[in-house]
């Protein structure tokens, strides 16, 4: 499992959400430090731009849900790289959204008590 851990002060809902590039940039640092097939598969698939941008999930994401952006992930799940972004809404309930990375194809939504989306 890989990550990029965004603690929920350094992320606002916004319609262009700070520190994007960070996160990537991020994802890059420990990468590098390894050297195994699951590490060199996932830098090799950011350095070619196979990748969607956090941007566009996040923008997905908060325009049809309120609340804050508060954890992202990137993990190579059984091949399949995937976003993992949990939301706090206003009323406290976590949802966990996650996305096919290489095309931004939303995969599953989790939660408890998890609101209708309202149209983007």
């Amino acid at each position: 499992m890989h990550r990029c851990r965004m603690l929920d002060h350094m992320i606002r809902p916004s319609p262009r959400p700070p520190l994007l590039a960070t996160c990537a940039g991020a994802l890059l640092l420990p990468l590098a430090a390894g050297g195994d097939g699951d590490h060199d598969r996932l830098r090799s698939a950011l350095a070619r731009d196979e990748l969607v941008s956090m941007r566009s999930i996040f923008d997905w994401i908060t325009q049809r849900y309120d609340g804050r952006i508060v954890e992202v992930e990137l993990e190579d799940d059984d091949g399949l790289l995937v976003y993992e972004v949990d939301l706090l809404t206003a009323e406290g309930q976590k949802i966990e959204f996650e996305f096919d990375a290489r095309d931004g194809a939303l995969i599953a939504v989790k939660g408890r008590a998890i609101p209708t989306p309202r149209a983007p």
